[in-house]
């Protein structure tokens, strides 16, 4: 799930109530998390918030927090993702540019999801990854400060990078899935709703 500034500012959604699209976001995981384990699907799940302040993960993929280790659903899992949706657990939108000339922050979020595959004990298991984003331009925010010849430089050289990881992922059999997060912008919008969700 990505963390990133815009997933943090408040809209108004089909339910009238204000929130954010982080907010709406864990609202619909926990809801399908606890529908699986009611009808004893105990799907192997992991959640990683991507764009964090914060790095907390085995490999020191920067900026990527893993909220919930892969593994058999449990009730856990389902009372963490209740306290993200309270905000006792707190997450804060990631500020600063990524510390490399090649990789924007989503190639370090997928590149730290295959990292968790690789380590896991169910190599023959159907995988996939699903990226949440209210944002198609995912390496733009990855290298803020930079002059603008250099950064669309970085930026080339970062949307080849992902290219490869998501290429070398899907060789590997494991589904990389992106859902665009639409709901409310429809809502806040003067001009019409794009048709599409283009990412590159």
């Amino acid at each position: 799930v990505d963390c990133s500034p815009n997933m943090h500012l408040k809209y108004n959604f089909e339910e009238s109530k204000e929130m954010t699209y982080f907010e709406s976001v864990c609202k619909q995981i926990h809801t399908i998390c606890r529908q699986k384990l009611k009808k004893g699907q105990l799907d192997h799940v992991g959640l990683v918030l991507f764009n964090c302040h914060d790095t907390q993960n085995d490999w020191n993929h920067q900026s990527c927090r893993i909220e919930i280790p892969l593994k058999e659903l449990d009730k856990f899992a389902i009372d963490h993702l209740a306290e993200l949706l309270s905000g006792t657990r707190e997450v804060k939108a990631h500020a600063t540019m990524v510390d490399s000339d090649d990789k924007s922050h989503l190639d370090l979020a997928l590149w730290c999801c295959t990292s968790i595959f690789n380590d896991s004990l169910e190599k023959n298991a159907k995988k996939g990854i699903y990226i949440l984003t209210c944002n198609d331009d995912m390496e733009a925010g990855s290298f803020l400060g930079s002059d603008k010849t250099k950064n669309d430089k970085k930026k080339a050289s970062a949307q080849a990078q992902c290219l490869q990881r998501v290429k070398d992922s899907s060789e590997k059999g494991i589904l990389i899935d992106v859902w665009p997060l639409y709901d409310a912008i429809s809502l806040v919008q003067d001009g019409p709703m794009p048709t599409h969700f283009q990412c590159t």
